[in-house]
């Protein structure tokens, strides 16, 4: 639920909110906000796929995810230097070094630990496709009613995010089950 807050919600209702609480002086911060939240979303999605890998013992794949990780920053920084990008456009590329750090990290728990790519990428490809699908959806509402209409789709969106990622960890838990030795997952093996 937090994490639909975080990558569905607040990219949803954030500039709406933000001015609800601050007015329009601070016009503008609520869609780097929305960026920002959406990049740790992601982060908090790709971390369950990362811890998973690291309770297999496979250690590195986190180091090597900071790695994919930091091409967002670089990207941030050519976007300034060549095209002299507003704040905003930073923010937005935090995005892409985050979606290629849960690429990296699910496709790392595919290949060395034979988990299904379709299983693993489910909860990120559920809240992408919500918020961007929300997000069109809410181009061409008036400023009006975009408060109470954008805490409406982001209620509705975290609700279907919940819902549908909820639903999909059954699927999820049963590929780990079918996938993993059945010793490798008892408590014997455990250190002390």
């Amino acid at each position: 639920l937090i994490v639909g807050v975080l990558f569905v919600g607040i990219p949803i209702a954030g500039e709406s909110l933000v001015r609800f609480l601050y007015g329009h002086d601070y016009a503008g911060a609520g869609i780097i906000a929305a960026w920002l939240a959406a990049v740790y979303g992601l982060r908090f999605i790709t971390n369950c796929s990362g811890l998973a890998v690291m309770a297999r013992g496979d250690t590195t794949a986190s180091l090597l995810t900071s790695l994919c990780r930091s091409s967002g920053p670089a990207l941030a920084a050519v976007v300034v230097v060549f095209t002299k990008a507003e704040l905003v456009h930073i923010a937005a590329a935090g995005i892409v070094g985050e979606i290629f750090a849960y690429i990296y990290s699910c496709r790392r728990l595919n290949v060395r630990h034979g988990m299904p790519l379709a299983l693993i990428l489910r909860p990120g490809a559920i809240g992408l496709s919500l918020l961007l699908l929300v997000t069109l959806g809410f181009q061409g509402i008036g400023e009006a009613e975009s408060f109470v209409v954008s805490i409406g789709l982001a209620a509705t969106a975290i609700a279907i995010y919940a819902v549908s990622t909820i639903l999909s960890m059954g699927r999820i838990r049963a590929g780990v089950m079918d996938r993993w030795p059945k010793k490798a997952l008892s408590m014997e093996n455990r250190l002390p």
